[in-house]
């Protein structure tokens, strides 16, 4: 089983960032050619966790509400295009970066110390992105779509969720019309006592 801890926005901001990042790329050469994320599918990574052992899901889950319950919910903001490379583009964040970086560390810290899910500490600094496409063969230059949705900013909303999710094995489709990831657990914020996102 293939799991990431994630924070996922709100259906009302998923569907500003699809009328927003239409509005933007209408017109605009190469937009076409890049691999769109699913709206539904969005969400920012907090920790990949990889191939995990059916054994260490248990445990996993055990850690990550433990980080939940440890975590206050926190205002999150979308803004401003960023890229990886000429092949991932992506929106970055204003405000929760710092938040979210420490839930992101705390989720990592869960998976080290969970005996048969992948250590998700790989060297790589985080840089918190919500991903919104992927370039394909061959490579597209990023950079005038990174200059085009620099202004996209959704609505800031509040994360009072932490998520694990699932995707399938590499090379594995997702059933014709259904998202590529399935949420296999999730926590509240601060616990049991916060309100429902």
């Amino acid at each position: 089983m293939i799991l990431f801890a994630a924070v996922l926005p709100p259906p009302a901001v998923v569907a500003e960032i699809v009328a927003e990042i239409a509005a933007a790329t209408a017109g605009l050469p190469g937009a076409d050619r890049l691999r769109w994320s699913d709206p539904r599918d969005r969400h920012l990574t907090l920790a990949y966790y990889g191939p995990t052992s059916p054994e260490a899901v248990g445990p996993l889950r055990q850690r990550l509400a433990a980080v939940a319950t440890a975590s206050a919910p926190f205002p999150l903001a979308l803004c401003g295009a960023g890229r990886f490379a000429d092949r991932v583009l992506w929106l970055g964040l204003g405000a929760g970066r710092e938040e979210i970086t420490a839930l992101a560390a705390a989720a990592r810290s869960a998976g080290s110390a969970t005996p048969g899910a992948a250590d998700p500490a790989d060297g790589r600094s985080y840089v918190p992105h919500l991903t919104l496409a992927r370039a394909g063969r061959p490579p597209l230059p990023l950079a005038p779509l990174e200059s085009a949705l620099a202004d996209v900013a959704p609505t800031p909303w509040r994360v009072r969720r932490l998520v694990l999710l699932t995707a399938p094995p590499p090379g594995t489709a997702p059933q014709p019309g259904a998202a590529r990831y399935t949420t296999v657990a999730s926590w509240p914020l601060g616990g049991p006592a916060t309100a429902p996102a």
